[in-house]
């Protein structure tokens, strides 16, 4: 895992939560079908860090499974970007239709996905995903 410094200035959760969250973005284009994965770490409402790695196929690698995250999702990008265009409501519908793949309590996610949406809104994580990509390819082993 990589640690990047993305900056969330505001407080995007309720400061009972505290812990690991795991995003995974699928179906980056180019040939290869790498992952990037995302891990947040919140300690009482608060983003403190931010770890990053790509990884090979759909699934979380060990790297990020280590993080012991409270909460996975994996998505294709397409539809991690509908939250960067405000399209929450056809967010929630892909979530509904079996797009989004959440892993862990369903319950723990639905009741933290819209601190986990403000999050990726206040980290500019998908207008830098380009960005992002280019930096954990130089600093991460080849998936």
């Amino acid at each position: 895992m990589v640690p990047l410094q993305l900056q969330c200035s505001e407080r995007t959760w309720t400061r009972r939560f505290s812990g690991k969250v795991a995003i995974g973005v699928t179906d980056l284009g180019g040939s290869q079908d790498n992952a990037l994965w995302l891990v947040f770490e919140v300690q009482e409402g608060d983003l403190v860090t931010t770890q990053g790695t790509l990884a090979a196929g759909q699934e979380a690698p060990q790297a990020v499974t280590d993080q012991q995250p409270t909460i996975v999702a994996r998505a294709e990008r397409r539809t991690w970007e509908l939250i960067a265009s405000e399209d929450i409501s056809g967010f929630y519908g892909r979530i509904e239709e079996g797009q989004v793949h959440i892993r862990g309590d369903f319950r723990i996610f639905a009741r933290h996905a819209n601190s986990l949406l403000r999050t990726t809104q206040a980290t500019n994580v998908w207008r830098d995903l380009d960005r992002i990509r280019e930096e954990l390819g130089r600093c991460s082993p080849s998936p």
